[in-house]
């Protein structure tokens, strides 16, 4: 699995929070909306684009509208990004990372 841009996982995050499947002005609606971004269309479709060569999703049309739908679905990618986390943070090791989460949660009060 390729590793993505901030903008990208936004953008991925934003597709799933949505059911994974969406009308390209909708997720350009979504982004602006809920996340606050000032994306033009244009912007949106590079990310897409990329995002597309990536394999992560997939931009097709019906009629004169595109839709976005997902191709790596949320779990994949977070095992994934799980795995990430572990291996290069906490050498791999799960009671590491909790050890870590627990004095982390014991600091917040």
């Amino acid at each position: 699995m390729k590793t993505l841009t901030n903008s990208e996982a936004l953008i991925m995050k934003c597709l799933w929070d949505c059911g994974g499947e969406m009308p390209m002005i909708r997720l350009m609606e979504k982004l602006n909306e809920v996340y606050d971004r000032n994306w033009k269309r244009t912007t949106i479709r590079t990310f897409l684009f990329h995002l597309e060569e990536k394999e992560y999703l997939k931009v097709y049309r019906i009629g004169r509208s595109s839709f976005v739908k997902e191709l790596v679905f949320l779990d994949q990618f977070r095992k994934v990004q799980a795995r990430k986390l572990l291996d290069f943070w906490y050498d791999g090791s799960v009671s590491v990372f909790l050890k870590a989460l627990e004095q982390t949660e014991a600091e917040r009060g």
